[in-house]
Formats: structure tokens, C-alpha cells, sequence
């Protein structure tokens, strides 16, 4: 669901559609486990508004989590997915832009290594992701 962490404890297959929303997969290769969140905005700026609806809380959930847990983000392969601009541009950039942005930016900032995206375009995303593996499949819809 948007606005949601998953940080699997066992093997887990998570499913989630994408339109300009975004999905960050965060796997780590030494202990194989993963993380997903799935966001629709960039950046929250109040407290009251730290959610994981919000890129930049998102991500930092993540990773803060993942390293409580014993992962050395050296170890850690991230996966972007997402940001379809579904509605007409006008002379702005899309929120879906937006979105795919922030997440490489904080992923760059964090020294974690980009190895796969698919993102942008303006069709939706049905994501399904194992959290054992950090295999991804992408259904275009």
C-alpha cells in the first residue's frame, strides 16, 4: 500500500501497482533479506508528516533499519521502479519525476550501489518483489 515499509523478517513475495508513485527495493547480498517501500511524494517537511508517504522518510526508514539489523550498506543492491507521469506535463516536471529523483539522490548520498530501474513513461507498474532473492518482476499495465 503507498505510505508503506516492508522489512521482511522471512522470505516474502510483496506485490504492489505503481503509477507515479515510487518503490525503492533495498536487498542485502551478504544476508539476503530485503526491504521495499512504496511512496507518493518526494519530500515531507513537517514532523506530524514523517511518514513513509514521503521519499526522503521512506528511504531513510529503510536504511536506518536495515543497519539496526546487521546490514553493512556496502553489501546493499537498491532497485528503483515507478514514477509513470500519468497525467499531462505542462511546463513542470511530473511528481513522478519527482519522485525517482529523490530516490537516487539518497541512494547516491548512502554510497548504495543502483542496479536495476525501471521508471518514468507514462503507464503503471504491478511489482512483485522477493524479499529472499531481491528478484523484481515488472508487469506493465
Amino acid at each position: 500500500m503507498p505510505g508503506r515499509i516492508h522489512i521482511a523478517e522471512s522470505r516474502t513475495l510483496v506485490s504492489t501497482i505503481l503509477g507515479s508513485c515510487v518503490s525503492v527495493t533495498l536487498f542485502d547480498t551478504a544476508l539476503h533479506w530485503g526491504t521495499i517501500n512504496h511512496f507518493q511524494l518526494p519530500f515531507g517537511n513537517h514532523e506530524p508528516e514523517r511518514s513513509a508517504c514521503f521519499g526522503n522518510v521512506a528511504i531513510e526508514q529503510q536504511i536506518a533499519t536495515m543497519v539496526t539489523q546487521g546490514t553493512h550498506l556496502r553489501d546493499v543492491e537498491a532497485k528503483i521502479f515507478g514514477g509513470a507521469c500519468m497525467h499531462s506535463r505542462g511546463s513542470r516536471r511530473s511528481m513522478g519525476d519527482q519522485n525517482i529523483d529523490v530516490a537516487r539522490e539518497l541512494l547516491e548520498r548512502h554510497g548504495i550501489a543502483v542496479v536495476a530501474e525501471d521508471v518514468g513513461g507514462d503507464r503503471g507498474r504491478r511489482l512483485v518483489f522477493d524479499t529472499g532473492t531481491g528478484d523484481v518482476w515488472i508487469k506493465r499495465l
